[in-house]
């Protein structure tokens, strides 16, 4: 059964719509470095917390752009049982979290996010596979064009800090100099930098490659570097030409960080020492309880999103985080090379470090990416 909604019926209408969701949801977070908005849990001099309305207008923008994508979009009843699996399980997420609302009077907003984008997604299941098909054509030029801006944003920040000594949130003169773009965000700025590493290697664009790479450095992101390790790793796994070459140079560079790390001990250090507050919090477990049923405490935060996921969920997570391990040792092993493989391995690895779901926009651009996987739109 095919249901149409024919008020726009135009492909190149939802073609624009795509460009203008993915350069909306790339471009949003800059406000955080022009107007100097905090989202961070503590304070810096001349930043301000980010004003509600800027908080709630991710949402309201990816509602109105998606929305207008589902007005042209048809319909079909049939929806996948992957896909099924997974929204029973965010069900089982929006009603704890309604339950601890009610109970505790707590809200965890940062459950509550991904759970709306979710939402706003949940439509995809039920578009026709062809029409999703527009955005798998349409990614190779989306994503080329956000890189660019991606790069140049990172730059722009550097620039800033090196003519006129604009410092980023993240970053203390003399301590710990940290780079995360517009986002202003060193932690998800090199998530979303690997990613589009990825898509530079798959093009061969390997200047665009080494100034990700470089990015990446400058966030001063733990995760991030293991990230790198990890991006290596998998790209030579799953190379079936020139592997003895790729494995070659990989170790090769490797052994050149090494040296450099070596040589540079004191300030490696330095680093460490820097971030040794960050590391703490991120491995802490401290109050921490967990219980055979959901619901016989609040609903707890952890840096690390697997550890929440199971302190809050237990037992209807257990399933789920085997089913992400399974997912994620055959897409790293055993499948080739794709964008959205890549991004569901670094959605788990951040995951075992940092609330990947609770950082925007690749949150919902793992979302995306996932609904449309499951309807067998890949790329």
């Amino acid at each position: 059964m095919n249901v149409s909604l024919p008020v726009l019926r135009s492909a190149n209408l939802t073609r624009i719509f795509w460009h203008v969701l993915f350069y909306t949801v790339v471009c949003y977070g800059f406000h955080r470095y022009l107007f100097k908005y905090s989202h961070g849990a503590f304070a810096k001099e001349g930043y301000q917390q980010t004003p509600l309305i800027w908080q709630a207008g991710k949402f309201v923008l990816v509602a109105v752009m998606m929305g207008l994508i589902y007005l042209n979009s048809r319909f079909t009843a049939r929806i996948s049982t992957r896909l099924l699996l997974i929204y029973a399980f965010l069900a089982v997420v929006l009603i704890v979290n309604i339950g601890s609302i009610v109970l505790y009077q707590e809200v965890m907003t940062d459950e509550l996010e991904y759970l709306i984008y979710a939402t706003l997604l949940l439509p995809l299941a039920f578009v026709t596979r062809d029409d999703l098909q527009v955005l798998a054509d349409e990614i190779d030029p989306i994503l080329n064009v956000s890189q660019y801006i991606f790069i140049a944003s990172n730059w722009i920040v550097i620039f800033n800090y090196f003519a006129f000594r604009i410092i980023p949130f993240h970053a203390y003169e003399g301590v710990l100099m940290r780079f995360g773009g517009l986002w202003d965000d060193p932690n998800t700025f090199a998530i979303f930098s690997v990613f589009l590493m990825g898509y530079a290697m798959l093009k061969k664009q390997y200047v665009l490659v080494t100034l990700h790479t470089i990015n990446v450095l400058l966030t001063i992101s733990l995760n991030g570097y293991l990230l790198l390790l990890a991006f290596g790793s998998y790209w030579l796994l799953n190379s079936s030409k020139n592997r003895i070459l790729y494995v070659g140079l990989f170790s090769i560079l490797l052994g050149f960080i090494a040296v450099l790390v070596f040589y540079n001990l004191d300030y490696a250090i330095q680093i460490y020492e820097a971030k040794q507050e960050s590391i703490d919090q991120h491995s802490s477990i401290v109050n921490m309880a967990f219980y055979g049923i959901p619901l016989l405490q609040p609903i707890e935060f952890h840096e690390t999103w697997f550890l929440s996921e199971n302190v809050n969920y237990f037992p209807f997570s257990v399933p789920f985080t085997v089913a992400m391990i399974v997912i994620f040792i055959r897409f790293f092993l055993f499948r080739p090379r794709s964008m959205q493989r890549l991004l569901f391995i670094i959605f788990f690895i951040t995951s075992l470090f940092l609330p990947f779901l609770y950082m925007f926009p690749v949150n919902f651009i793992a979302l995306l990416f996932l609904v449309l996987y499951t309807k067998g739109v890949q790329f």
